[in-house]
């Protein structure tokens, strides 16, 4: 069975339609990446063209706008592989099309995602649990405390509005790290909160929910086409009074 269906992949791949899809995702990769190139360039084109040092060592300026263009060249190298993989998983559907044809003739043809959806089937998600022991300040309500924070943590570490401290913001960018201080803010931000006991970072398996026997770590490291998503958070509030 695992033959036969490796078999059939590879010869889906070298098949005319598949290879149409492959060149597609290639060409407007690579159209992204110099239309982002030519941007960032005549930016700082335009910003050498108002320094004085332009004017009085027109060499130098000359010098600057080359290796300035051959860093963001070098850069953006660096995030081809990110770049292609949502690229391509935009033509994820087409591709599956093709392949019901061909070997599920007789089944259910499947629905398309939508773009949004697409996009992210092409990311990758590094799964964290965050486990915070904390004092409530006198008073609190030590469950609507737990809520709050639970919800904070679920929002900051969203592939899709987190990232920002002061609420549902833009996402998560690619490939962006996560410093263990970061989620200290985020809980002491929550009014009610007097100090954290604990507050430990766990790996997660998003499909399985199993969590890292072991935290992670002060500082979480992502791969460039990776976001941070969400596992199951706990929380456990006490006060003084307990």
């Amino acid at each position: 069975m695992l033959i036969q269906a490796t078999v059939a992949a590879w010869r889906q791949v070298l098949s005319g339609p598949l290879r149409g899809i492959l060149w597609r995702s290639l060409a407007l990769t690579v159209t992204l990446l110099a239309l982002i190139w030519f941007g960032l360039t005549r930016l700082i084109a335009y910003y050498l063209s108002g320094n004085p040092i332009s004017i009085d060592y027109p060499v130098l300026d000359g010098f600057a706008y080359f290796f300035a263009g051959a860093g963001l060249l070098v850069a953006l190298i660096y995030f081809l592989p990110a770049v292609a993989a949502l690229v391509a998983s935009y033509f994820a559907d087409e591709a599956a099309e093709i392949v019901e044809r061909s070997d599920f003739a007789g089944e259910a043809p499947g629905q398309p995602l939508p773009l949004g959806q697409a996009l992210l089937a092409g990311a990758r998600f590094a799964g964290l649990s965050v486990v915070v022991n904390l004092q409530a300040s006198p008073l609190s309500d030590t469950a609507r405390v737990e809520e709050d924070v639970a919800h904070a943590l679920y929002t900051y570490l969203n592939p899709l509005v987190g990232g920002n401290p002061a609420g549902p913001g833009a996402g998560w960018p690619f490939g962006r790290a996560l410093n263990q201080g970061e989620l200290y803010g985020i809980v002491h931000a929550v009014d009610g909160v007097e100090f954290v006991k604990i507050l430990r970072i766990y790996e997660t398996n998003l499909e399985t929910g199993e969590q890292s026997p072991k935290p992670a770590g002060t500082h979480i490291v992502l791969e460039p086409d990776e976001l941070i998503a969400s596992g199951r958070h706990i929380v456990k509030a006490s006060s003084r009074e307990d």
